[in-house]
């Protein structure tokens, strides 16, 4: 099994100003390859758009859709960040789109309601720890595995600096 994550940046389809931004299909062109060349069997998305087909119509994955149309991700099952009315984000959703033989169990939203915001220490100034090891278990078949996306920000507004953390959350059955 292979799993990556990509932070697409801003994915969108709609019309932009062509001096400011690369429309959609220069960057579909550019990316398409890129995820091709992943060849993963769950993939993380960072920074994907929502878009209306029609002012009173739901928002929903279109450019994500259209991009990974004609790619090995064609048919992945995609689940999404979602506003608490449970309709897709305008603006920077995190995905995880999974192939279809790997069965999607649960798909939520954390954020910092089951865990402590996380904490930052600098591990390059002097007297701070040494970075902690990340470790993989192996799952046996027809056990669960959870696959976890997560996005941290900084804004600024002022002299008030938070950081906005999202999760999303895919309970996967293997």
């Amino acid at each position: 099994m292979r799993i990556a994550t990509f932070n697409i940046e801003n994915l969108d389809d709609s019309p932009v100003d062509p001096d400011e931004d690369p429309p959609f299909e220069v960057r579909a062109a550019i990316l398409r390859p890129m995820l091709e060349r992943l060849r993963a069997d769950i993939i993380c998305f960072q920074e994907i758009h929502g878009q209306r087909d029609g002012e009173d119509a739901p928002r929903r994955l279109r450019a994500l859709e259209r991009l990974l149309d004609g790619t090995r991700y064609a048919g992945f099952e995609p689940s999404s960040t979602r506003t608490q009315a449970g309709q897709i984000e305008a603006e920077r959703n995190l995905v995880v789109a999974s192939h279809p033989d790997w069965a999607v169990e649960e798909a939520r939203e954390i954020q910092n309601t089951l865990v402590n915001p996380p904490e930052y220490s600098r591990v390059t100034a002097e007297g701070d720890q040494d970075p902690m090891r990340v470790r993989w278990d192996l799952v046996a078949a027809g056990c669960g595995m959870t696959v976890l996306s997560s996005a941290l920000r900084n804004r600024s507004a002022g002299v008030e600096n938070s950081l906005t953390r999202k999760a999303a959350l895919v309970k996967a059955l293997l």
